[in-house]
């Protein structure tokens, strides 16, 4: 087997890795790095490129999905494919590169509107991401011979340029008892000083309660809500409470004025996207529970950005 090996050139002819300068990026930001080549034996090499990738994976169950004629789907979009040829060779002609260690610098600006990445981690048995890859590759001439490759997985940011503003939600239910007998009406108003916020922020919530019914409100709960949405056949939509906090509530025929303190843990929290096919929103949900009643439910759209400080092991 090592004779034909090094006959048809399928033996190890060296390797090779790729590095980049940062852990993550944001969209429009330069990408540098380089390609670290060793040579173990003469070469043939007709083109050293790099290639960025960028892919959006989604594969929804039946189950999940609340169109009965939604079978399982599959769908794989490359939304970005991009070459970049290092200037190893001068118009692409054949070149031997000798035994030794080589590396090749190479720069690469991001295009601007690049979704960030995102990984559901197949919660619910669904499978939805957003990905992106750089490949390096020494492509070594002869038909039966391995080129030499590498591909790293590139993390992204979407880059943000919304407005920060104050925002608010008010709401007025006529409580029933067991959906039935009306006990008085209860009045909400919740309201943000901002709509954009990081993970592991804390989430000063105001929240006025005029409690006019015969029912008091036995707590309320606070819980930010991840949707993930998938433009496929049909909207499909995924939420999941991201994390929750629950305070005392209202005697009946009270009023309350108070802020709320609501931590956004930082536990999977992807920063909010939108892709061509998938898209990861939030919002904070307040529920306040009536006994024997319906609840009250108040939302607020927020947008979580990527975190001042990222942690490198987020990305080891």
């Amino acid at each position: 087997m090592g004779f034909l090996s090094k006959m048809f050139g399928l033996g190890g002819k060296g390797t090779i890795d790729v590095i980049v300068d940062k852990p993550y990026y944001i969209s429009g930001e330069l990408v540098a790095g380089s390609l670290l080549v060793q040579v173990f034996e003469p070469i043939d090499c007709n083109e050293v490129v790099i290639i960025v990738s960028g892919n959006e994976v989604v594969r929804w169950p039946a189950s999940n999905s609340r169109y009965e004629d939604l079978s399982d789907y599959i769908r794989e979009d490359e939304f970005l494919q991009e070459k970049v040829l290092i200037k190893l060779i001068l118009f692409n002609v054949q070149q031997q590169i000798p035994p030794g260690n080589y590396v090749y610098p190479f720069e690469y600006i991001l295009p601007n509107d690049l979704p960030g990445s995102f990984d559901n981690k197949k919660d619910n048995g669904v499978v939805a991401k957003i990905t992106y890859s750089i490949t390096g590759t020494l492509s070594i001439d002869g038909m039966l011979t391995k080129d030499l490759s590498k591909t790293i997985p590139l993390n992204v940011y979407e880059q943000w340029n919304g407005e920060i503003a104050s925002i608010s939600n008010e709401k007025s239910v006529d409580v029933k008892l067991l959906e039935l007998f009306n006990k008085g009406k209860c009045n909400l108003r919740i309201a943000l000083d901002k709509n954009v916020y990081e993970p592991n922020e804390i989430v000063m919530i105001h929240c006025n309660i005029l409690n006019q019914a015969k029912k008091g409100v036995k707590s309320i709960q606070f819980d930010l809500i991840q949707t993930v949405k998938a433009n496929i056949r049909t909207y499909c939509t995924l939420a999941k409470i991201m994390c929750t906090a629950t305070f005392p509530g209202t005697p009946a025929s009270s009023e309350i004025s108070q802020v709320f303190s609501f931590q956004l843990k930082d536990d999977g929290l992807y920063p909010s996207t939108h892709g061509q096919v998938l898209t990861c929103s939030y919002r904070i949900e307040m529920t306040c529970t009536i006994p024997f009643c319906p609840d009250i439910i108040l939302a607020l759209p927020i947008t979580i950005t990527m975190p001042s400080h990222v942690p490198s092991e987020l990305y080891e």
